[in-house]
């Protein structure tokens, strides 16, 4: 998944900060420390929960061989 994580729309509730990954800064928002994830079922969560949708995941389409 590519994680998007908008700070400026996050109120600081930080319930997203359960997940490896996302941190609270100094600002006291949350702060995504990667933006490519693997699916462990807490980002989804996170993403859920958010009250103001500050959170959004897209698969990332797998590369075919040739």
């Amino acid at each position: 998944y590519r994680v998007r994580l908008d700070s400026h729309a996050c109120i600081g509730c930080l319930a997203c900060t359960r997940c490896k990954g996302i941190e609270a800064g100094d600002d006291m928002k949350a702060h995504a420390v990667k933006t490519e994830i693997d699916d462990d079922g807490c980002w989804e969560s996170a993403a859920k929960r958010c009250p103001v949708g500050a959170i959004t995941l897209r698969v990332l389409s797998k590369r075919r061989g040739r």
